[in-house]
């Protein structure tokens, strides 16, 4: 009868990608959980100085009034071009004029338009990304004020609640990045693998 391996493997999202395999080693499910747990249990002791780097990025990311004036005047710069373009249709409607001039002047205006457009885009998405950094934040200030005791075993609500993501730094070092932006590293005790 074949064994079917049960166990999960954790890598570089780009480890077979390349020609050049990525040299990061890579972690067993376990060796993934021991060092979340281990990690914060070291985190809860320092909870209070770790809560106070997540109200310092909540305070920072809640505060979009810098885009909201951006958005503003290019609203009012978006409202000006459309008006210059419908002015420009209404032109031409009403008075012969040669339509090279025309089509060559209109894409002009179009253009001015989308630029714009894109620019208010760009800013929305910036305060949208904002207000999601702010949510996980607060969440995440939520959890560890919840769980201001060590864990013994893996949370994976606590884990998926905290954790964006895990880089493997070096065959030791682990960095955990917390959904605020807060970073954390941490030494895996022994590695024998790779």
């Amino acid at each position: 009868m074949k064994r079917v391996r049960t166990d999960f493997l954790w890598q570089c999202n780009h480890k077979f990608k390349n020609k050049t395999k990525c040299s990061t080693p890579y972690l067993t499910e376990e060796q993934l959980k021991e060092a979340f747990v281990n990690m914060f249990n070291s985190t809860v002791a320092n909870r209070d100085e770790l809560t106070e780097g997540i109200l310092d990025i909540i305070s920072e990311i809640s505060n979009t009034d810098n885009i909201d004036a951006k958005l503003s005047i290019l609203y009012k710069e978006l409202e000006a071009s459309a008006e210059q373009i419908r002015l420009w249709v209404e032109e031409n409607a009403h008075r012969a004029m040669s339509q090279i001039k025309y089509e060559a002047e209109y894409a002009k205006r179009t253009e001015v338009y989308k630029r714009v457009n894109e620019k208010i885009s760009e800013l929305e998405k910036e305060k949208l990304i904002k207000k999601n950094k702010y949510k996980e934040a607060k969440t995440a200030l939520s959890i560890l004020k919840e769980n201001n005791t060590p864990i013994q075993e893996f949370d994976s609500g606590l884990f998926f609640g905290l954790i964006e993501n895990v880089v493997i730094k070096s065959n030791c070092i682990l960095l955990f990045n917390f959904k605020d932006g807060s970073k954390v590293e941490y030494e895996l005790q022994k590695r024998s693998q790779n």
